[in-house]
């Protein structure tokens, strides 16, 4: 930990930061619910005796760059800490230094104001009900897709075995208006399963698009703002719409 934040130093503060520990403290995690019920507290910057120091809670190392985040996170506090701002906390300086960081590349994460993360989060919801609405509806044609095809397949195997005996006795075949009757039935059978597939390939974009976003609202609530686990997003699956040809 302490080489990465020589290294943060150098590449992104110019080294305008002093050296200072940075320490593993398992008792952050009965920090967090003082602050707020179910809040994780991840990293503190801190000041005793006139030493700057850094505690990192051990449980980032369960979640992939959670660490650099958090470290991230509590250099900007340490150094506004230097520049005299001891009351900033998360207010404009803190987050102009956290936005200049997170377009450096300092954290694997997206910066982004209340409002951004207010307005992705809330398109999010409403094309979650949506896409659950569009899946449950696939899923109800998918069905009725499966039962119209072993209607057609009883019409079209009584057809055959019919033209098939009449080609033995010589007589007895289907009239042409019968024969005409199932190939159109083929048809819209297979028109209803071109029109399934083209919807369920809808639906299969728009659900890569809304896990794009998903990726990109869970990249904004990452720490260093402190990532609410419970807050994150799920990804979807798509929808199986293959092998419904007859």
């Amino acid at each position: 930990m302490n080489a990465e934040y020589q290294e943060i130093n150098k590449r992104h503060f110019a080294n305008e930061l002093p050296s200072m520990p940075v320490l593993w403290e398992t008792r952050l995690d009965e920090v967090g619910p003082l602050i707020a019920e179910g809040f994780r507290l991840d990293g503190l910057a801190a000041k005793r005796d006139g030493v700057q120091f850094i505690l990192i809670n051990p449980v980032v190392r369960g979640y992939p760059g959670q660490l650099r985040r958090t470290l991230c996170h509590e250099m900007v506090h340490q150094y506004l800490f230097t520049k005299g701002d001891t009351t900033t906390k998360h207010g404009p300086a803190f987050q102009r230094i956290l936005q200049r960081l997170s377009e450096e590349g300092a954290f694997v994460g997206k910066w982004a104001s209340d409002s951004e993360k207010a307005s992705l989060k809330a398109w999010l919801d409403g094309e979650s009900t949506r896409l659950n609405g569009e899946k449950s509806e696939l899923d109800r044609i998918r069905e009725t897709i499966e039962r119209d095809r072993e209607e057609l397949d009883g019409k079209v195997n009584e057809l055959n075995q019919r033209i098939s005996s009449a080609n033995r006795q010589g007589s007895g075949w289907p009239s042409e208006e019968e024969v005409a009757s199932v190939k159109s039935q083929r048809d819209t059978f297979n028109r209803s399963v071109e029109d399934y597939r083209d919807r369920g390939e809808a639906y299969g974009a728009d659900a890569m698009r809304f896990n794009g976003q998903v990726n990109r609202y869970n990249l904004m609530i990452s720490y260093p703002d402190g990532l609410d686990e419970e807050s994150a997003v799920q990804a979807r699956r798509t929808a199986d719409v293959g092998g419904l040809r007859h």
